[in-house]
């Protein structure tokens, strides 16, 4: 750096060297754009500059030869460090950096028996080949991980850890029911796996056979239960390793915080964990115990990477993302070599990946005593093969059976402040959420074809009573379903001619199963399994291919309407009255579980805040705050960034201001525990939740 060589004959000396640089970093780091937007950082590094040259002297005499001497080695400090700053900026305008290697050679070379590479993106998983670099679908779910003969892959879907073999039979194997997702799943041997029992009071690690044997582990569950990219290993010697959210455990009694921010994971033996730094260019290997790998692996190429992935079962290999190109690569844990893997699965956040140095193996066979999943993947919907959207409580993978692996899953774009709860429904205050347009084409397109359909609905209002219309669901210009004062109704056609049906009253955070069907003869409606009416078209429905399907509010964003949703399919074929009950009979246990605690509503003085990090590389963050509650000093968890956007009513709050919570046990909210939650790592004890709707203000006057 030619400001260090400046710095050399400076009388200022090494102390002042160290100041600047430091400034810089600070510069750099606030800059998280230093990629994004390199325009606003040159402003701001030359603004920096300028306060430099023209700051008041704060030292020496006020007039004295010192002074001078002291502010001329100042000035120059600023033009060396500052014109060094700036020409490194432009130069990175350029982006000189090379794109990341495509060059399967030498990973052949070092797997020369084969290999693969399994990841997910968005809610699928892609299974690459060695042998032939190209990708093909595999599954819905996320968090897969190899077994360690690499015969097997293992995931999460839902509350579920699914399996299969991961060439030859496709069928799909139920590993084990009622998992925390956030403490994923995690091979121990190629017979038996390692997850979270959510089945209890309490949460605990469970070694769960194949053959469908379970034995808890309380050294494990010691450590703790899952958390943002939670990884744990068992040793040759006996020790468990374990790491989540910024900090890391062993059962001999280790523990730290990693060096980065994220990207946490263990290496095979479990003595290293890696951790990632912004913005994205420096990755820690760090040793945890005794044995292990200490070194920084620096990133050489274009953009950044993210999510990085000790190999599960060679220690070899990490797997991360290209976040230029979005999508996966595999390196040396050495850093030296680099090359992207996969040809489709990719996204712009939340792909994960494990690697494979083991050949394919076609013959083998998955236990036989494991329960299969059936070939409808539930029992609701009814009739599932003539299903064209489904959409249930993040409980299953959302799967038409009867589309292509690129339209197969159904999707929510939510927008607004709209979130998902503790049990994974749709909350809609103050948001709404629209089907994905390419499910949603083919859907409408299905009933044009058809001319009959069904759509169910589980939903409950947030207010028994509305003053205005609200939408609960639109479906294009065709049919749309409102909450009208203390009752629900139903309209089919459009602005000119219309056909009202009412669909009966409903009670606040009540859930109730919605059924519509209609064919030729006119439009049938069910509630919670009984038939209310029955009535011939006035007039009949007819389906554009341009049309959405929104929930929430009209796709306009008019009349918003507050409450849950649960489920929602659409189907091709109008049920019959007996199908209609049996498929309310399959939800009636858990709607009767869905109820929501009440929040606790408080006022506290605002203590301890933490920074959020950048959105763009973190766009579902929670953040730690601690207040001054009722005497006593709490920490509480808000959402700060939510769907890439940061909330300035989080954000900005001041210290020693009051403001209003609504606090809810963490506890309450396990599908929280997915996500990166800033100041974990400092915390003692479980956070509180903030459930305020976010972006809403909380000031206290």
């Amino acid at each position: 750096m030619v400001s260090a060589l400046c710095f050399r004959d400076s009388r200022v000396g090494l102390g002042c060297q160290k100041v600047a640089e430091k400034n810089i970093s600070h510069a750099l780091c606030r800059g998280d754009a230093f990629d994004r937007n390199r325009k606003e950082f040159f402003t701001m590094a030359t603004a920096w500059l300028t306060r430099q040259l023209q700051d008041p002297l704060r030292q020496g005499d006020g007039g004295g030869t010192e002074a001078r001497s002291v502010k001329m080695d100042r000035r120059r400090i600023a033009l060396t460090v500052g014109f060094s700053l700036l020409g490194g900026v432009a130069t990175s305008a350029c982006d000189e950096s090379p794109p990341s290697p495509e060059n399967l050679g030498w990973l052949r070379d070092e797997c020369p028996t084969g290999g693969a590479l399994v990841h997910h993106a968005e809610g699928r998983l892609y299974l690459t080949e060695l042998d032939s670099g190209q990708s093909e679908f595999l599954a819905n779910g996320n968090q897969p991980e190899f077994s360690p003969d690499g015969r097997r892959v293992a995931w999460i879907d839902g509350t579920s850890a699914k399996g299969r073999l991961r060439q030859g039979d496709p069928t799909i194997y139920v590993i084990a029911d009622s998992v925390e997702p956030a403490g994923g799943v995690h091979w121990l041997s190629d017979q038996s796996v390692a997850v979270v029992s959510n089945h209890g009071k309490e949460k605990q690690w469970l070694r769960v056979g194949l053959d469908g044997a379970q034995e808890p582990i309380p050294e494990l569950t010691e450590l703790g239960t899952g958390g943002y990219e939670c990884d744990v290993r068992f040793a040759k010697d006996g020790v468990w390793s374990y790491v989540a959210d910024h900090g890391w455990k062993t059962s001999e009694g280790r523990s730290g915080r990693v060096p980065g921010t994220c990207s946490v994971s263990l290496s095979v033996d479990g003595r290293t964990v890696t951790s990632l730094h912004n913005p994205h260019k420096k990755c820690d290997l760090t040793a945890i115990r005794p044995g292990g790998m200490t070194r920084v692996l620096w990133w050489k190429y274009a953009g950044g990477y993210d999510n990085h992935r000790f190999a599960s079962a060679d220690p070899r290999f990490l797997v991360a993302v290209d976040e230029h190109h979005q999508t996966m690569v595999v390196m040396t844990v050495d850093g030296n070599r680099c090359t992207r893997v996969g040809t489709l699965g990719r996204a712009k956040h939340g792909m994960y990946g494990d690697w494979t140095s083991t050949a394919a193996v076609r013959d083998q066979a998955w236990l036989a005593r494991v329960r299969a999943s059936p070939t409808s993947p539930g029992p609701w919907p009814r009739r599932k093969e003539q299903v064209v959207f489904v959409w249930d409580s993040g409980q299953s993978s959302n799967t038409l059976i009867t589309r292509t692996a690129e339209h197969s899953l159904c999707r929510w774009e939510k927008q607004g402040r709209a979130r998902w709860g503790t049990s994974f429904e749709l909350i809609l205050e103050g948001g709404r959420a629209l089907a994905e347009a390419s499910t949603t084409k083919l859907a409408f397109q299905d009933l044009d074809h058809s001319k009959e359909g069904t759509l169910e609905l589980v939903l409950a209002p947030a207010r028994d009573r509305t003053l205005r219309p609200a939408t609960v669901l639109q479906m294009g210009s065709t049919f749309e379903l409102t909450q009208v004062e203390g009752g629900l109704r139903g309209t089919w056609g459009g602005r000119e001619r219309e056909q009202v049906i009412a669909l009966g009253t409903v009670s606040a955070d009540r859930p109730t199963h919605l059924a519509i069907t209609w064919n030729a003869q006119g439009c049938r409606a069910y509630r919670d399994g009984r038939k209310i009416l029955s009535v011939p078209w006035e007039i009949f429905p007819l389906w554009s291919l341009a049309e959405t399907l929104c929930v929430g509010a009209r796709a306009d964003g008019r009349q918003d309407w507050s409450g849950w949703i649960e489920g929602v399919a659409v189907s091709r074929v109008a049920l019959a009255d007996a199908e209609v009950k049996a498929s309310f009979e399959s939800r009636r246990e858990r709607l009767a579980s869905r109820t929501r605690s009440q929040p606790r509503h408080v006022v506290g003085t605002l203590l301890r805040k933490r920074e959020l990090p950048p959105p763009s590389l973190y766009p579902n963050t929670l953040v730690t705050y601690d207040y001054h509650v009722e005497g006593q000093t709490v920490s509480v968890a808000h959402w700060g960034i939510l769907d890439g956007v940061a909330f300035g009513s989080v954000r900005d709050r001041e210290l020693a201001e009051s403001y209003s919570l609504a606090l809810e046990p963490w506890s309450n909210h396990p599908e929280l525990q997915r996500f990166q939650l800033v100041g974990s790592d400092q915390l003692e004890e479980a956070p509180w939740f903030d459930g305020t709707p976010p972006g809403e203000p909380a000031r206290i006057p």
